[in-house]
């Protein structure tokens, strides 16, 4: 049995939940929390409270299967979490279908599951230390990561790298790790650098951050709050 301590997230729509789900999983069709955060994040934390999810449980996370696009989904919702103060966050590899396939049990959090689990323990803020706003001059090591192209303004006070998240991914799953930090090495950025993600209120950018930090092992990675 999973401790009691722990609550499950299933982010598939309701048509597919209710036809076969984990026992004692929650859903939360992602697309409808991500909308609600944008629109307003304390009203967001407040429903996941009213789930049972809650900053003093672990969370296990439960998707279709690990396809790109819900790895992405994962991982933001997960560094959602991070600035929630989630601290223990689990997402099930595999998914529902790998669940499924071959008929597998959950027996703790805490221990290793097949199929396994990618399980991250948070540790340091989420946020860059500072809003844009009060950056007023160029650190040679911080380099900000955009998914698109920055504004002549963030190029004055960053040192400005543009990312493509696909390049994360090959047949539709995640690289290795050795792939990814190779390809940012490409961009020359390595672990040295401290990185901070432009969020632009899109999954991608939480989650990009999320792969860098808890998947690649860069230990410096951080989101601009507040954007602009």
């Amino acid at each position: 049995m999973l401790k009691p301590d722990t609550a499950i997230v299933d982010f598939r729509s309701v048509t597919d939940f209710k036809k076969q789900h984990i026992k004692g999983a929650v859903n939360l069709p992602f697309d409808l929390f991500w909308q609600n955060f944008i629109a307003n994040q304390r009203d967001a934390f407040s429903f996941l409270a009213s789930l049972g999810v809650v900053p003093t449980k672990n969370i296990l996370l439960v998707n279709y299967n690990n396809s790109a696009d819900n790895l992405i989904s994962d991982a933001a919702f997960a560094t959602i979490l991070h600035y929630g103060g989630f601290k223990n966050v689990a997402l099930l590899e595999g998914g529902m279908e790998g669940w499924v396939k071959k008929r597998l049990f959950v027996s703790s959090l805490g221990e290793e599951i097949q199929p396994k689990q990618y399980k991250f323990v948070f540790d340091e803020g989420v946020y860059y230390k500072q809003s844009a706003k009060k950056v007023t001059k160029k650190r040679k090591r911080d380099v900000l990561l955009c998914l698109e192209e920055a504004d002549g303004g963030m190029q004055k006070k960053f040192n400005v790298v543009s990312v493509d998240i696909k390049m994360l991914f090959k047949n539709n799953m995640l690289k290795t790790k050795d792939e990814i930090e190779e390809y940012f090495k490409g961009l020359q950025v390595t672990k040295e650098n401290v990185l901070i993600v432009y969020p632009d209120y899109k999954k991608e950018s939480y989650a990009l951050a999320f792969f860098l930090k808890y998947y690649v092992g860069f230990s410096n990675v951080f989101i601009l709050k507040g954007g602009r």
